[in-house]
């Protein structure tokens, strides 16, 4: 009988157990090795993941498709940074899947990083998953929808001069657990960028004054835009928008809404405020 048995199942121990499985011509799925037949018995082999996990997840946009836009697997360690392990690029379903060399324990933390290809203004210039930790060698770790649904920029138009106070709009997202927020950036990179408070579920905001210490002049060319928190921790945000102040009021005091204030470089994320729209 053993003879005209048609699998073959190999173990070997070597510290970790591989698996190699031999079924007709089945395919192993997600969820473990197919059902194979042997004389009238069914046999199934659980799949055995050695090394790391697997963190999955779905990009997604109510108004414009995802397809041929990247996503990429950063990993790291706090207080260290982190370093971009993998990238692919997405079909029309959004869905992405990143496997792990190692466990993900202690300090260390990994993140998906959504980046629109194109200037499509219906999606999300950039998403970040947000911090994903303590991920087991053998777990998978689905993150689930990732909305990277665009925000319309109201007003100041593109190249606008204004005075301050001013006031800057947007058009909401049809999700009311949106919570905005509002930056300004040098595009030469010569000064941090500023941002609000966290402003909620908005369309619009008054800026009267910038941080006192924070160096933007009038008559200089920068950026504004929006990035969006969301309550499973991911967020994102749109390019940046020309702008020019005819007048700087500043204020002293940091993290008062209506002021922009300075912030220090987020250096284990990628730089989020280059483009224009």
């Amino acid at each position: 009988m053993r003879s005209q048995s048609r699998w073959l199942l190999r173990g070997v121990l070597l510290g970790l157990l591989t698996l190699a499985v031999a079924i007709g011509q089945a395919a192993p799925t997600a969820t473990g090795a197919p059902l194979g037949q042997a004389g009238g018995y069914l046999v199934y082999l659980p799949a055995v993941q050695v090394g790391g996990g697997l963190i999955t997840g779905r990009i997604v946009s109510a108004r414009g498709s995802v397809a041929a836009d990247s996503v990429a697997l950063y990993c790291g360690d706090t207080g260290i940074g982190s370093v971009r392990l993998s990238e692919t690029f997405l079909a029309h379903d959004g869905a992405f899947s990143f496997g792990l060399n190692t466990a993900v324990t202690g300090t260390q933390f990994c993140f998906v990083y959504y980046a629109r290809s194109g200037s499509d203004l219906t999606k999300l210039a950039w998403l970040d998953s947000g911090d994903v930790t303590e991920i087991g060698r053998d777990q998978v770790r689905d993150l689930g929808a990732l909305d990277a649904t665009g925000i319309d920029l109201g007003s100041p138009s593109s190249g606008a001069t204004v005075s301050m106070p001013t006031d800057f709009s947007w058009a909401r997202r049809n999700t009311s657990s949106d919570n905005y927020v509002l930056w300004l950036a040098d595009p030469a990179v010569n000064l941090d960028t500023l941002t609000t408070s966290n402003l909620g579920y908005v369309d619009h905001v008054r800026i009267g004054s910038l941080a006192a210490d924070a160096g933007y002049q009038p008559n200089v060319e920068y950026l504004w835009g929006l990035e969006v928190y969301m309550p499973n921790g991911s967020f994102g945000g749109t390019t940046g928008r020309t702008i020019r102040f005819s007048n700087i009021v500043t204020f002293g005091v940091s993290q008062v809404l209506g002021t922009l204030s300075e912030i220090g470089p987020l250096t284990r994320r990628p730089v989020h405020q280059a483009g224009n729209n």
